[in-house]
């Protein structure tokens, strides 16, 4: 999967990515999955690299639109600069552009992690519906953590937000989801804000309708399925909604 070639100034493609993937440093589970995931990706998309996330890239074979973040953890981060640009986002950033990837620069010692300054940008994007993120949950449990938090300080603002990984999918609901089974086995909902008013399920094992779910307890883990397909409804909150892989062959993309 290579990124929109609009978004280099090619003047035959005018489309507007509407779909963003952005890159973190955590460990991949499954390069096969989510090669085959990105295959089946509506094109075009937007592909951001957090810093690290790049490796995960080179290790899928997709080429970044954008690498941004203080390249602490990359040895060669900048290949074939031509120099400083204008326009950068951040007074303490430097814009650089290399091949086919732009670079945006900050400093090492910031107030803002690598991962939330490239949420940031692809939500810059006002056509942005739905942001993928790879590689965003293995790792440090702390960084995992954060990038959670982080992630749910932004979804209100009107994309879809998830973590997605050969053994889990994770989304991020304040409204409604609908969800396919593939290789999933459980559904467990875990609040991400204190409590999660107005829960309702359609096609878990174990539905709800219209009830609370709280951070403190233990009660939305481990739902299943008793259909290919199920929707997850909140009126307040964010709930967070993960896809939990067995070992079944199974595809997991919704046709």
């Amino acid at each position: 999967m290579n990124p929109d070639p609009g978004s280099s100034g090619d003047a035959q493609t005018t489309s507007v990515p509407r779909h963003g993937i952005l890159a973190a440093a955590g460990p991949i589970q499954d390069i096969a999955f989510l090669r085959s995931w990105g295959d089946r990706l509506e094109q075009p998309v937007f592909i951001v690299a957090a810093n690290g996330g790049r490796r995960n890239l080179d290790r899928l074979g997709w080429i970044p639109n954008l690498q941004i973040g203080d390249q602490d953890s990359l040895t060669d981060p900048a290949p074939d600069f031509a120099g400083p640009t204008s326009g950068c986002d951040s007074p303490d950033s430097e814009k650089w552009s290399g091949n086919s990837t732009e670079y945006i620069v900050f400093p090492a010692e910031k107030e803002t992690t690598d991962f939330e300054l490239a949420l940031q940008h692809l939500l810059e994007n006002d056509a942005m519906h739905q942001i993928s993120i790879i590689g965003g949950l293995g790792g440090r449990f702390d960084h995992a953590l954060a990038n959670v938090f982080v992630a749910s300080g932004y979804v209100e603002r009107g994309p879809r937000i998830e973590f997605v990984d050969g053994t889990y999918v994770m989304n991020l609901v304040t409204s409604s989801i609908e969800i396919c089974r593939g290789r999933f086995q459980f559904v467990s909902l875990l609040p991400v804000t204190r409590r999660v008013s107005g829960v309702t399920t359609r096609g878990l094992k174990y539905s709800l309708s219209a009830q609370t779910l709280r951070r403190e307890s233990s009660r939305g883990v481990s739902n299943e399925w008793v259909a290919d397909r199920a929707v997850v409804s909140v009126e307040s909150g964010c709930l967070l909604v993960i896809q939990t892989r067995d070992d079944r062959p199974g595809d997991s993309t919704c046709d």
